[in-house]
């Protein structure tokens, strides 16, 4: 499913708003990074919105980030960073600058050198929404007393165990 997108115009305000408070934290990475930051903040993604949300099920786990990782790929190129993996693991998370740029905030980009991730040589991840495998039933499971009745085909409300899932 095609979940939140940020707006272009919450981008840019957002944006400002974080590179204000940036500058004098990291003055060094903001003129590193400048004509890619200026790149992003005149790319206005919000017109692939309606190309891209046909193109997502409507069932399962809403995607997340969509636009955020449309701006990542478009800054990793226009840096010359071609590895998702160095991206991912060395770039963003050492440096809230490209964060902000790309419309996430450092927070969000957990650190594997505190130890957080635990072996990440074994670690897994995806951002674009895409399901995980929890065992729940497509069904969900009955909330109500009717099968005890002998109604087997009841309309009553259904709990899920995934509370993001909107098919069980």
């Amino acid at each position: 499913m095609f979940g939140n997108w940020q707006s272009h115009s919450d981008y840019q305000s957002s944006l400002l708003d974080v590179l204000n408070k940036l500058k004098s934290l990291h003055p060094t990475s903001l003129k590193k990074y400048q004509d890619g930051i200026s790149k992003l903040y005149l790319l206005n993604l919000d017109v692939i919105k309606d190309l891209i949300t046909p193109l997502f099920s409507h069932t399962g786990r809403p995607s997340g980030f969509q636009a955020q990782i449309f701006r990542s790929f478009v800054l990793m190129n226009h840096l010359h960073i071609y590895s998702i993996t160095r991206w991912c693991r060395f770039e963003l998370p050492n440096d809230p600058v490209l964060c902000a740029a790309i419309g996430v905030s450092s927070n969000f980009i957990p650190s594997a050198n505190k130890g957080l991730l635990g072996d990440t040589s074994k670690l897994t991840v995806a951002a674009d929404g895409t399901c995980v495998a929890t065992g729940a039933s497509s069904y969900g499971v009955k909330a109500c007393e009717c099968r005890k009745k002998g109604i087997y085909d009841c309309k009553c409300d259904r709990r899920f165990s995934d509370p993001n899932a909107s098919w069980g």
